[in-house]
């Protein structure tokens, strides 16, 4: 380690309750995603204010303010983006040719039953070593993150060669991923570092795959819902398999072979039977995601053929079945052909 970076990691060591307060504040905003509409805005004031004190002014958008954006390939209609801002901010480099982004998303998932909390979801509590409240992890981290970074290297009087965007970006959460697009489209970068995710492992590539849906309807009247129970165990068996697939798929590449994307390369997320008011004993619902690296059509011809190989067992239980349609964009998978030093890098830092 050289001494500018015993310098810079001395000065993070003695502002690290800076960054633990940074959290905590970003913790506090109500954010939940809930797919159709999110509460992003609610970070705005707190991000004005870190921003701020960095020297930093705060450009608050909405991806839907882009030109082209809902004509973009990777546009997902319904999810109301229209009050769910991104907000960005630049430290500019010394030489401003090229550009790095630090990203994270503002989103989190929904509190639920806030009874079950044994503290309150939206306090930012610091107590016993941690930060506890929704979205501490995933992924108000990465924003916390970026903001530190900025503030120990000005601390140290260290100015960068290249332009830092720092961005905190909307509706990630259920597989939107409008606010990255949004973000990589105004500010085009040379670098993205995008800190959602967990083990410390960085992935230069990028799967494909996405969140799906089936339903379920049985053809005949009923009492009971043990027909529909049937046909969700006949195909929840054939869908193990094609996540087992998706499994080996990952682990065979060398860039997620033992990988926390590889073990998650298949989630089986909600059965819903009954309907949505669950009295419709005849309906059922299967909601699941997964990661792939195989071209968009030959997946989707994968799955139509699970779908078609258990027709004959779905007639012999009366039952009709959907196709598979998408719940989420399809993700596009990423390989990139070259090495990418910056990458390489961080791991050493990781390791370090």
């Amino acid at each position: 380690m050289t001494d500018l970076e015993t310098r810079v990691c001395q000065e993070a060591d003695q502002l690290q309750q800076e960054l633990y307060d940074a959290l905590s504040c970003l913790v506090r905003q109500n954010t939940e995603n809930f797919s159709d509409h999110g509460n992003e805005r609610n970070i705005v004031p707190c991000l004005r204010d870190l921003w701020s004190r960095l020297g930093l002014e705060a450009d608050v958008f909405s991806p839907l303010s882009l030109p082209g954006f809902t004509t973009h390939e990777a546009y997902l209609p319904g999810n109301h983006l229209e009050d769910r801002p991104n907000v960005c901010a630049v430290w500019p480099g010394t030489e401003g040719n090229r550009r790095v982004m630090v990203a994270g998303h503002s989103d989190t998932v929904q509190i639920g039953d806030e009874s079950k909390w044994s503290v309150p979801p939206l306090g930012g509590l610091i107590k016993d070593g941690k930060i506890w409240g929704r979205g501490a992890v995933d992924n108000k981290k990465a924003i916390a993150i970026g903001w530190f970074i900025v503030r120990v290297l000005q601390s140290c009087g260290i100015r960068l060669r290249d332009d830092l965007v720092l961005a905190a970006y909307s509706d990630e959460e259920a597989g939107g991923g409008h606010g990255a697009l949004a973000a990589a489209l105004k500010y085009p970068s040379d670098l993205y570092l995008n800190l959602d995710g967990s083990g410390g492992t960085i992935f230069t590539h990028g799967s494909g795959g996405g969140l799906f849906e089936v339903g379920f309807k049985l053809r005949h009247p009923t009492e009971t819902a043990e027909p529909v129970y049937r046909a969700l165990e006949t195909f929840i068996k054939a869908l193990r398999q094609f996540g087992n697939r998706r499994r080996e798929e990952l682990n065979a590449h060398p860039m997620f072979s033992g990988s926390v994307a590889a073990d998650q390369a298949f989630r089986l997320n909600h059965v819903l039977v009954g309907g949505t008011g669950g009295t419709d004993m005849r309906s059922a619902t299967v909601n699941f995601m997964f990661y792939s690296l195989m071209k968009k059509a030959d997946i989707e011809r994968e799955l139509k053929r699970l779908v078609d190989d258990l027709k004959p067992d779905m007639d012999r239980l009366d039952v009709d079945m959907t196709p598979v349609k998408h719940t989420s964009r399809y993700f596009l998978p990423v390989t990139p052909d070259h090495p990418i030093p910056a990458a390489e890098l961080f791991n050493d830092c990781i390791e370090a």
